[in-house]
């Protein structure tokens, strides 16, 4: 029996596009410092494959191994301990057209 994950939660999320080499342990993000293992949400990413979940190392930040790509992370509901920066904590993550959405509205199941 194959068991799917469809919740996950995060430190932190940031509409910002961040560069993704600067994150890592000691960075602030949306006010909060990072430390190695937190998992943060970005949201709006000029190049949106990089949009998604990733894990904060010491060096350098990574996907997470269970979400590898932004496209494995497709139907996701994400809740962050620390709100973005229009104070929402839960975004719905879906797969379209090549890029991953990351939305505060819940989508329309058809």
């Amino acid at each position: 029996l194959t068991q799917y994950v469809t919740e996950r939660s995060a430190f932190v999320a940031t509409k910002l596009n961040a560069n993704i080499e600067a994150i890592k342990n000691g960075a602030v993000l949306v006010g909060q410092t990072l430390t190695t293992g937190n998992v943060v949400l970005l949201e709006n990413q000029n190049t949106h494959k990089e949009n998604g979940l990733w894990e904060v190392g010491s060096e350098v930040t990574n996907r997470l191994p269970e979400f590898p790509t932004a496209q494995s992370q497709d139907g996701l509901t994400v809740t962050t301990k620390k709100p973005d920066e229009s104070g929402k904590t839960v975004f719905y993550l879906t797969f379209t057209a090549g890029r991953l959405n990351v939305s505060t509205e819940r989508p329309v199941e058809i």
